[in-house]
């Protein structure tokens, strides 16, 4: 790569910088008219997720555009089917706070930030006087694809009110079976099982495009739209699990590949519901905005993006990609020769940049070149201007701030120190992107102290930090959103550890590698977080 071509870059990029000043959620932005242009969607990323950094940013964005450009929507990377009571409470049709921020699910909603978009949205609507109000929306499948039980009851809850015998027999004949048919289990469950689970779905979607007309006149349309869209839902996650079943050796791909097709349609679905006049802000990890193939692992994967970048017409879909120097992982600067690294040398602690802007002949070659790109603590190859419109920068970034629901208050206790002991040792989990991650367990002077410095930071906290027991088999860490749960064999060993988002069922198994020797120091090092 020409260093010339780089120093082109980097002098275009000291002249069209945006500073953006200020760590508020609600802090004035500069104008973004020609970041945004005529775009109906706007994908605002980030590249690692929980960072409070781009959480206030983009609460600061949905405000602008809103108030500026009259934005319609907030759709976030969060199940549709669990988001409906988020959509509601921002329109004022209840008014239960906690379970709003828990409807944003994955933990998403736990946050500061994403907290204080969703209220700044229930108290614009509430001052709007029924006039402009602005909608929250889930755009992706249920149980974070790993079931279709939640959307499938969505769905019969509805015939429950209009025609109770459909209900019945759907409920009947496939809640039981989406119950205990899920992505971790799918290769051991019985194959009749699951194709009866799967022609059952596609008979439930079905029956609603055949009861269409009956089912609007009877409860609405939009009442009949959320119903079929989570009949859909379920039956494309039915669709997935028979995939994996029948082509094992290609799992991770096509729960991937289906999950970021589905996203866009559901994306297109909200632009159908919000109207000729719709404009979404979307909110979601860089890898799902991008325009090009995610490369973060050996197989080339299609990503949401791709889809809407076809789908959309000219400049339709404008995506701000949200990027820092170092990650959340203590002492770690982006890597030489990456994006990242060519960002830290404009000297600037945050910035927007509109990479369209930048025109000059060898600053273009250097966008136009494949270059590592960050991921959370890892690096995709990734063409810049092919994959962005437009980046957001930050050079440090740290957690936000975790904010839990009444209901989910924890309480520490002190277990008993035999029981303790029974879960030192080091566990490799397969992480969200199905690469392994481990997380080390030590006691140290009765302290539980886990180490997830080789892992990514989406199931556990990557530096030392105080693990809290809730239990002898549940635990917690100050200031992160998952849990720990543990199962044990007959001597009270823990063989596996579990991560368990608040209030759901267990989604990431942990084998353990190996055992730790308990360890006395004269005092806790000062680096573990409490």
């Amino acid at each position: 790569m020409s260093d010339r071509d780089l120093e082109a870059f980097l002098v275009c990029a000291r002249e069209q910088a945006m500073a953006i000043d200020g760590d508020s959620d609600d802090g004035a932005l500069p104008s973004l008219a020609s970041v945004v242009a005529g775009a109906r969607v706007v994908g605002m990323g980030e590249s690692q997720h929980y960072v409070g950094e781009f959480n206030r940013f983009r609460s600061r964005l949905l405000r602008h555009l809103v108030c500026h450009h009259g934005f319609t929507a907030f759709v976030f990377e969060c199940g549709v089917v669990e988001a409906k009571c988020t959509h509601d409470y921002v329109l004022g049709l209840h008014n239960d706070r906690d379970r709003a921020h828990l409807g944003i699910d994955s933990t998403f909603g736990l946050w500061r930030g994403t907290q204080s978009a969703v209220d700044w949205m229930r108290a614009r609507n509430e001052r709007s006087g029924g006039h402009e109000k602005v909608r929250f929306y889930g755009m992706d499948g249920s149980q974070g694809w790993s079931g279709a039980e939640t959307s499938l009851a969505y769905a019969c809850e509805f015939l429950e009110a209009i025609d109770p015998e459909a209900a019945s027999t759907f409920r009947d004949a496939l809640l039981p079976l989406a119950r205990s048919l899920i992505l971790s289990n799918v290769d051991e469950a019985p194959q009749d099982d699951l194709r009866e689970l799967a022609c059952g779905l596609d008979r439930l979607e079905t029956h609603f495009r055949v009861e269409a007309m009956h089912y609007i006149e009877r409860a609405g349309f939009d009442a009949y739209d959320w119903a079929q869209r989570s009949a859909i839902v379920a039956h494309r996650i039915g669709a997935m699990l028979v995939a994996v079943r029948e082509s094992p050796e290609q799992r991770f791909r096509t729960w991937w590949n289906m999950r970021d097709a589905c996203m866009a349609e559901q994306l297109l679905w909200i632009l159908r519901r919000e109207g000729p006049d719709a404009r979404l802000l979307v909110a979601a990890h860089n890898i799902h905005l991008q325009k090009d193939f995610a490369r973060e692992t050996d197989i080339p994967l299609t990503t949401m993006g791709q889809h809407l970048a076809a789908r959309l017409p000219g400049h339709d879909y404008v995506v701000i990609a949200g990027t820092s120097d170092e990650s959340l992982k203590p002492e770690d600067p982006a890597m030489d020769g990456s994006f990242q690294s060519a960002l830290a040398r404009l000297g600037l602690q945050s910035f927007l940049l509109d990479l369209r802007a930048i025109n000059e002949p060898q600053a273009r070659l250097w966008l136009d070149r494949e270059k590592p790109d960050r991921s959370a603590v890892s690096y995709q190859p990734l063409r810049t201007a092919a994959a962005w419109d437009a980046i957001f920068y930050v050079r440090t970034i740290a957690l936000d701030d975790l904010r839990l629901p009444k209901s989910l208050a924890r309480a520490a206790r002190d277990p008993d120190p035999e029981t303790v002991v029974g879960i030192v040792g080091t566990f490799e989990f397969d992480g969200v992107t199905d690469d392994p991650v481990e997380l080390t367990i030590c006691e140290e002077e009765g302290v539980l102290v886990t180490d997830g410095s080789n892992s990514d930071g989406e199931l556990f906290p990557i530096p030392r930090s105080r693990l809290h027991a809730m239990s002898s088999d549940a635990f917690y860490w100050d200031g992160w959103s998952m849990e720990l749960v543990c199962e044990r064999d007959a001597n009270e060993a823990v063989t596996t550890v579990g991560i368990r988002y608040p209030g759901e069922p267990v989604k990431y198994w942990g084998r353990r590698m190996k055992a730790l020797p308990r360890r006395t120091p004269h005092r806790q090092p000062e680096s573990v977080v409490d």
